[in-house]
């Protein structure tokens, strides 16, 4: 599980990298950021989460002698540890896949607009060699017509 753990981890490089060579020189630090708001918009709901997976597989609850009603349930006592383990590894492993799911996703797309620009580019340079320059009114010197320069 720990090897796991190191090789999804092995994207967080990458990914700033990627931002960092696609997004102009001025808007370097603003990208940078706006992916660091991102990653702590989406982090917010975990705890959320994985209080709900804990609460769950809870077995055996404290009472909580002449309590009212609507302040809640004591604290958990005991864990169905292989319910909790199943479910708590298993919604690790499961949204790591969808993050590696996306990222797929963005590697295919970011491929075919990698395509789409050199197809553009290769387009580009036919049409500029086609094109006559400025300088067809002037000859070239018999040695160069030549071969001989």
């Amino acid at each position: 599980m720990a090897l796991f753990f190191v090789a999804v981890n092995f994207y967080n490089v990458p990914c700033t990298n990627i931002i960092l060579r696609c997004i102009d020189k001025t808007d370097k630090s603003l990208a940078l950021g706006l992916q660091t708001l991102g990653i702590c918009l989406m982090v917010f709901p975990t705890p959320i989460i994985y209080g709900a997976v804990f609460d769950g597989t809870c077995i055996l609850r404290e009472s909580i002698p002449c309590s009212d009603p609507s302040e809640g349930e004591g604290d958990c006592l005991a864990y169905d540890r292989r319910s909790l383990r199943w479910t708590l590894h298993g919604l690790t492993v499961g949204l790591r896949a969808v993050a590696a799911a996306l990222h797929f996703v963005v590697y295919v797309l970011a491929k075919r607009k990698l395509a789409e620009l050199d197809a553009r580019d290769t387009t580009m340079q036919t049409i500029n060699v086609g094109q006559t320059n400025d300088d067809s009114n002037y000859q070239l010197s018999p040695h160069v017509q030549d071969g001989l320069v």
